[in-house]
């Protein structure tokens, strides 16, 4: 994983930390919200920390807070979606990670510009 830990996971569902039963699904489920994360905003590790005006060394806590959001939908939902069991990524998603999508107004891309 980049920027989500194990014991961030664990925080967010609420799992004791000396269960490690499901470690490896975890990270599973990490690496992939971290990976859609990347892909939704069409940015790279090191944009989205060239975003962070308090720590450039680390993505903007709303995108972690966002890849934590995932993590738990995943951990959640864990059967197929169908047209019965469809579930729409949370709107607070979308409301901690859209300042920092590709085309929509950020100080990265007016500098690039």
């Amino acid at each position: 994983m980049r920027w989500l830990t194990l014991t961030d996971i664990k925080a967010q569902l609420r799992i004791e930390s000396d269960f490690t039963q499901e470690d490896t699904l975890l990270t599973m489920y990490g690496d992939s919200a971290e990976e859609f994360v990347l892909n939704y905003l069409q940015r790279t590790e090191a944009e989205l920390k060239a975003m962070n005006t308090v720590d450039p060394t680390k993505v903007p806590k709303p995108i972690i807070h966002a890849s934590l959001m995932l993590v738990d939908l995943f951990y959640q939902q864990r059967s197929p979606i169908t047209m019965q069991n469809l579930y729409l990524i949370p709107y607070g998603f979308d409301a901690l990670v859209s300042n920092y999508r590709k085309g929509t107004y950020s100080s990265v891309d007016e500098e690039e510009g």
